[in-house]
């Protein structure tokens, strides 16, 4: 059985391409989209204190109870990698599920997916407290600021 390709006239008039090129510039097209991150995640999304997060949610002020924070369903998934810097100068001491991490900046710290409590202190002052929600991949980069907002 024989299939004919050729295209109406009509069409091969509207198409500058062949069709054997049409279709392989619309598969590409069709692959580009789907691998494109959506706009939602590609925006840096900041709050009122100023706080921006880029890749992952924020929510200030919130904390995670005993029982969430002791979840493990999340053990064997690939870690995420979590950049947290500071907006002005300063000095910041970076707490994740309630343990010291490092002073700020912190870059490529790896993190599972999930929610993570946050806080960052400048001695006794609280720069930023909140539950990090990271997605199961990506990136996720967090800005604190060092002054209040004005």
């Amino acid at each position: 059985m024989r299939v004919d390709t050729a295209t109406p006239a009509s069409l091969s008039l509207l198409s500058p391409f062949s069709p054997p090129l049409a279709w392989a510039c619309a598969a590409a097209l069709f692959v580009a989209l789907l691998s494109a991150s959506s706009p939602a995640e590609a925006a840096e999304v900041c709050d009122l204190d100023g706080l921006c997060v880029d890749g992952g949610e924020w929510r200030s002020g919130e904390q995670l109870d005993d029982k969430q924070r002791s979840r493990k369903r999340n053990r064997k998934r690939k870690d995420v990698s979590v950049s947290l810097s500071l907006s002005g100068e300063g000095r910041a001491s970076v707490f994740v599920d309630g343990v010291w991490i490092a002073l700020a900046p912190v870059d490529a710290l790896a993190l599972k997916p999930g929610k993570h409590d946050v806080e960052v202190r400048d001695g006794e002052r609280v720069l930023a407290r909140g539950v990090l929600t990271v997605p199961r991949r990506g990136e996720v980069r967090v800005t604190v600021p060092t002054a209040p907002p004005t």
